[in-house]
């Protein structure tokens, strides 16, 4: 069994960036925040894909009128973060 860790894990900033980008309201992000944010292992906030017996996936399928799949809208969020890695390295995007 993996860890919750290695499952899935974003910066808190990252994952709601990607959310709001794929349409998402800012009450369906905050309602999923409130879920799926916890303290990660090195004290920062960051979303866990699964923890705790609370999955992103499932929680995103109780969104009325979801703009995309989950695994879409969690892609923009993973998207978000390598932009601003290759910007923080100085390579072109």
């Amino acid at each position: 069994k993996l860890p919750d860790e290695e499952r899935g894990l974003l910066p808190k900033a990252f994952f709601t960036k990607g959310l709001e980008a794929k349409g998402v309201s800012k009450e369906a992000v905050q309602s999923i925040v409130l879920k799926v944010v916890h303290q990660d292992a090195e004290g920062k906030m960051s979303a866990f894909r699964r923890k705790g017996g609370v999955s992103f996936d499932e929680e995103w399928a109780k969104l009325e009128d979801a703009p995309c799949e989950a695994s879409a809208a969690w892609q923009a969020g993973v998207e978000h973060l390598q932009e601003s890695l290759m910007q923080e390295f100085g390579v072109p995007g």
